[in-house]
């Protein structure tokens, strides 16, 4: 949450888009997974796994790049061997 208790740009579950109206897109799935599993005591490898796996019953795509965002997941685990 931003100072003050904005959550301009938040996420919702409910339609996948972000809380001022827009839908999230390829540019922020990217920016998500380019961070995801990086955290303190996190394993990068087995999250992408998890995300690769959940990709395939995703339905929900909206305004992302499917195509784009499963290649870049496949190269990821590709270049950790």
């Amino acid at each position: 949450m931003r100072e003050g208790g904005d959550m301009t740009g938040a996420i919702t579950k409910k339609t996948g888009g972000k809380k001022d109206g827009t839908e999230w897109g390829t540019g922020e799935e990217l920016r998500f997974l380019k961070k995801l599993g990086t955290g303190r005591g996190k394993n990068r490898r087995e999250a992408l796994l998890n995300y690769q796996a959940a990709a395939q019953n995703r339905k929900a795509w909206g305004g992302i790049n499917r195509a784009e965002v499963v290649r870049y997941v496949r190269e990821e685990l590709e270049g950790m061997g």
